[in-house]
């Protein structure tokens, strides 16, 4: 066990640095996909005076005007700004954006003036502007849903609008020796899946997957183990079959499609997903329909190569064949921002990736959309309503 954990732990120091050979800016990345409308554009102060790039900056509030060659239709834009300041884009008197700095998302607005307001209390500089036209997006999502606020009638069926999958939080769990159970009781289990699938018929995605955690029980007195690296080692690789088969029998008794291990606790993810492989090709043996997903976390913002899949195939036994297995895993950062965004989606690898996104941090809802925008794929973990209003603007244009 003790040369599993530390050649684990190599594996994961390698992971930094191998991730850290290759990132591009948010502006590279999105100019790939897109054409920058606003390549040549050209700019003027608000007395109408010619500036250059470089002197859209001020103190206090101001603005300048962007100025295209001809009329254009664009429905995102990427400001890159220094100093703590609020922008209001408008075009022919209509306001179509107003917020930070970073990555805007709005219905289409066709025109060759846009006029840039500023509101802020210091120095303020952009240092890149870019406009995009970026095609509806057809690749939903997956969300997390909490039981608590499911039974409590917290949620509105739009929440899931769109959703390609639902991850429930309600109380599964496993043991060291692959007994499941369920926290809250099966009858709190059983209430929180009927009020999800209640809320899923009436959004604008019934079909979604809806998928359980399950969390490994702190049972350390009764295994003897003595922590939880211990546990989930004999759940997820001595009691492999069992853990699967049970698993797999609680989410078929409900109706449910599938499983998702949350090994995002730092001192036993790397433990966790050296032999993790293992228990998936068990997992799917038994049910080859049915998801099998992960999530991990790694200290520190995104650095990623292009091209992860060698990596991987150190952690996971069998040349990749473990890997394989995996319907996604899901990976967070500790900050979210959009150069993190932008590494992640550099991600390629043999299975799905997916960025997820803690919602409570303030920009996620750029984040979200950004990636949602560069082809990544994206779980949100308690969005609001500022984040579900950006995401239902990328897929409604």
């Amino acid at each position: 066990m003790k040369k599993i954990v530390i050649v684990a732990i190599i594996c994961l120091l390698v992971l930094v640095a191998v991730l850290a050979a290759c990132t591009k800016a948010p502006n590279d990345l999105l100019s790939e996909r897109y054409t920058d409308l606003a390549a040549d554009a050209s700019y003027a102060a608000a007395s109408g005076e010619s500036i250059r790039p470089s002197e859209r900056k001020g103190e206090g509030d101001g603005g300048f005007s962007l100025l295209l060659s001809e009329k254009r239709t664009f429905n995102s834009a990427l400001i890159g700004a220094s100093g703590d300041a609020t922008f209001t884009l408008s075009a022919d008197g209509e306001v179509f954006y107003s917020g930070g700095s970073g990555y805007a998302v709005f219905q289409s607005v066709s025109a060759d003036k846009i006029d840039i307001s500023v509101k802020s209390e210091g120095k303020w500089s952009v240092d890149s502007l870019g406009l995009y036209y970026a095609p509806a997006q057809s690749e939903k999502m997956t969300v997390f849903a909490d039981a608590e606020k499911l039974l409590a009638g917290g949620y509105q069926s739009s929440y899931f609008d769109n959703a390609e999958r639902v991850i429930m939080r309600a109380g599964l769990a496993y043991d060291p020796y692959g007994t499941v159970s369920f926290k809250e009781g099966e009858g709190y289990f059983a209430a929180a899946v009927s009020a999800l699938k209640a809320l899923l018929l009436s959004s604008k995605s019934p079909s979604a997957a809806i998928v359980a955690q399950a969390d490994v029980v702190d049972s350390a007195e009764a295994s003897g183990l003595p922590d939880i690296a211990h546990m989930r080692y004999s759940a997820l690789r001595t009691s492999a079959r069992a853990t699967a088969a049970n698993l797999l029998s609680a989410a078929g008794k409900f109706g449910l499609q599938g499983i998702h291990l949350d090994i995002a606790d730092e001192d036993a993810q790397a433990t966790t997903i050296y032999y993790l492989g293992d228990f998936a090709e068990k997992f799917k043996s038994i049910s080859s329909s049915s998801q099998l997903l992960v999530s991990m976390r790694l200290n520190g913002a995104f650095k990623r190569s292009e091209d992860t899949s060698a990596f991987f195939a150190k952690i996971f036994r069998d040349n990749m064949t473990g890997v394989n297995f995996l319907d996604g895993i899901l990976l967070s950062p500790d900050e979210i921002s959009l150069d993190g965004a932008a590494e992640f989606c550099l991600l390629s690898s043999s299975f799905q990736t997916i960025l997820r996104i803690d919602c409570s941090q303030s920009n996620a809802d750029q984040a979200a959309a950004f990636a949602s925008d560069c082809g990544a794929s994206v779980a949100l973990d308690a969005p609001d309503e500022k984040v579900l209003s950006a995401l239902d603007t990328i897929f409604s244009r």
